[in-house]
């Protein structure tokens, strides 16, 4: 009876981890359905608190990602262009009665592995890549104590791939602290 009891658990066992596993291969491919999802992961708010520091830093500030269905989407090329969007931060500070300055133009630049062109930075996710980090580097020499900085971004193109509608948005505030 105990061995009849085992064959039978061991059968079920089997059976079991075989649809277990179809399923799981069913879910892995998606023969090319879904869509790739654009979103800022730390949506909506980003914290930085800096010590101050004089000269330039290279300061991580968010992360853009692709949510893919498969791996043709995984290795195609993609351009997301992010709007520099101060709007944001009159919204958050309104929100929260807070007092961010947006942080001025002259006091950052693009890290090099994206770009600023007008009031848009450019990050372009290279074959195999589902996440950016988004850098700038920072002028500690401009920064003054007194004041809290912020930069505000929002995903607005993302070469015809679906945008997240809650994670579309992030608020970067910029504290220094002695």
């Amino acid at each position: 009876n105990l061995s009849r009891s085992m064959s039978w658990l061991m059968a079920l066992c089997a059976v079991l981890f075989f649809a277990g596993c179809e399923k799981d291969s069913e879910k892995g491919n998606l023969n090319g359905k879904g869509q790739t999802i654009v979103k800022i992961y730390e949506s909506p708010v980003s914290k930085l608190s800096f010590l101050p520091f004089s000269g330039k830093k290279t300061v991580p500030i968010f992360e853009v990602r692709r949510d893919i269905p498969n791996s043709t989407e995984l290795n195609t090329p993609l351009t997301v262009k992010l709007k520099i969007n101060p709007t944001l931060i009159g919204d958050y500070n309104t929100e929260n009665g807070t007092a961010f300055e947006t942080l001025p133009r002259n006091f950052y630049s693009a890290d090099p592995s994206v770009q600023i062109i007008g009031e848009y930075m450019i990050v372009t996710f290279g074959p195999g890549e589902f996440s950016k980090p988004i850098n700038i580097i920072l002028d500690g020499t401009l920064i003054s104590l007194s004041k809290a900085y912020a930069l505000g971004f929002s995903v607005a193109e993302a070469a015809g791939k679906t945008i997240s509608s809650d994670q579309r948005d992030v608020v970067v505030t910029i504290n220094f602290r002695n």
